[in-house]
């Protein structure tokens, strides 16, 4: 009896992770349709290295779930990896393509990333590195968007948000290696919603998504 219930339990669990991660890859891909919108319409303009940076940190995590048995939580993650990388291929005709001192350093510090990597064979270092230049990334986002809160998309990062969330929990095998990248970019991607929607309510069109 105890043998069927633990069967039940692990069968439940695998299929709420399982479930879990087709919601959050349904967050991704509705995020990624409504941002490609907005760059179809010119209202967003997509810079190709940051895309590019966020491809190369994307396809690390993927590759870190696969090998920490992370389930299907890899579904998520390998497609935030391929809509970065459709993105950094559209930005070379409708975004920007300027090769900046700023995308030189933090493409190199992804690279470095992945020598260390290799070198260490270290999962957690990797995903605390690739963490630390998402930070870093982001912070030059938070710059942009205090003066231009419309230059990104928000409903989009609203999406990537509970698409992150859903990451979290498709992770099968929760380690800190598996779930500090999803946990720590649901944070940073939920403050940059809140912190759009301030500077939006200053400049009284909240709403404009």
């Amino acid at each position: 009896m105890l043998f069927v219930k633990t069967v039940k339990s692990i069968h439940f669990l695998h299929s709420m992770h399982f479930l879990f991660s087709l919601l959050g890859a349904g967050f991704q891909l509705f995020a990624f349709i409504t941002y490609i919108a907005s760059i179809f319409r010119g209202k967003t303009k997509p810079h190709l290295y940051t895309w590019l940076l966020w491809w190369t940190l994307g396809t690390i995590v993927t590759v870190v779930q696969i090998t920490n048995e992370g389930g299907w939580s890899v579904l998520i993650s390998g497609l935030m990896a391929l809509c970065s990388l459709t993105t950094a291929a559209l930005s070379l005709r409708y975004g920007e393509t300027r090769l900046t001192k700023r995308d030189t350093y933090l493409l190199t510090a992804a690279i470095i990333t992945i020598i260390l990597w290799q070198l260490s064979k270290n999962d957690l270092l990797a995903i605390v590195l690739v963490c630390i230049i998402d930070a870093i990334a982001f912070y030059f986002t938070f710059k942009k968007s205090y003066s231009k809160p419309y230059d990104e998309k928000l409903s989009s990062y609203v999406l990537w948000t509970f698409q992150l969330i859903s990451f979290a929990l498709a992770v099968r095998n929760p380690t800190l290696t598996t779930l500090l990248y999803p946990v720590f970019l649901t944070i940073m991607e939920g403050v940059f919603v809140c912190f759009l929607l301030w500077r939006r309510k200053i400049t009284k069109n909240i709403w404009l998504l």
